[in-house]
């Protein structure tokens, strides 16, 4: 599964973190990038899940798993009782407002 949109930049997410009141960075990127293709699936995601689908980033578990706490901490994810993760619907709609923010994705 691929994260990012080849063909412009992340401002999207930018934006969106600016909003949560957070700085950018590229991990934090790159796992909302994870979200929203699963919230376009209609998927919600596991750590794990987010972790395997950044793979060919040389991450560890625990930063992301931190990342998603900080991002749930703020409101910027909801963190379900099954321990999956996804956007809330405020990020959602932040997102979708950008005509980019659902554009097809490629490698990063």
């Amino acid at each position: 599964m691929k994260a990012f949109d080849c063909n412009s930049s992340n401002e999207h997410i930018h934006d969106l973190l600016r909003h949560y009141g957070l700085r950018s960075s590229l991990l934090r990127l790159k796992v909302i990038a994870v979200l929203q293709q699963a919230a376009a699936e209609g998927q919600a995601l596991r750590a794990r899940d987010v972790h395997s689908r950044l793979q060919t980033l040389e991450l560890t578990a625990i930063s992301i798993r931190e990342v998603l706490k900080r991002l749930s901490l703020v409101g910027l994810l909801v963190s379900h009782d099954d321990r999956r993760y996804s956007l809330a619907a405020d990020a959602l709609d932040t997102l979708a407002a950008r005509p980019s923010a659902w554009a097809p994705v490629c490698a990063a």
